[in-house]
């Protein structure tokens, strides 16, 4: 993520959504820099990861924490916004479809 013009600090978490299921988050800082366009950095990580890789969330923060070492404070990170994600998770068709097959015997 900080390859993304404009990002400066990145990080990537797991958080379990309000239904239970995981997504990951991204979290971004321009240090005080103009905002970052999401979109354009979705589409810049999409071109070069595999799709689980590239984060469902997006939380921008003006500062990053860090912990007395220089480290990133990861527990200091806030909670995201799920109502950016429309649906949760389902599997693909071909999988479902596998499952019933074998689920029928």
């Amino acid at each position: 993520m900080v390859a993304v013009p404009g990002v400066v600090h990145a990080a990537a978490a797991v958080v379990a959504g309000p239904a239970g299921n995981d997504h990951l988050v991204g979290y971004v800082s321009s240090a005080g820099g103009p905002q970052i366009d999401v979109a354009a950095a979705k589409s810049a990580l999409a071109q070069s990861l595999p799709s689980y890789m590239v984060p469902t969330i997006w939380v921008q923060l003006d500062r990053v924490e860090l912990t007395t070492t220089g480290k990133l404070d990861r527990t200091a990170l806030p909670v995201p916004d799920f109502g950016s994600v429309a649906t949760e998770f389902a599997p693909p068709a071909a999988r479902l479809s596998t499952w019933r097959r074998w689920g029928k015997r």
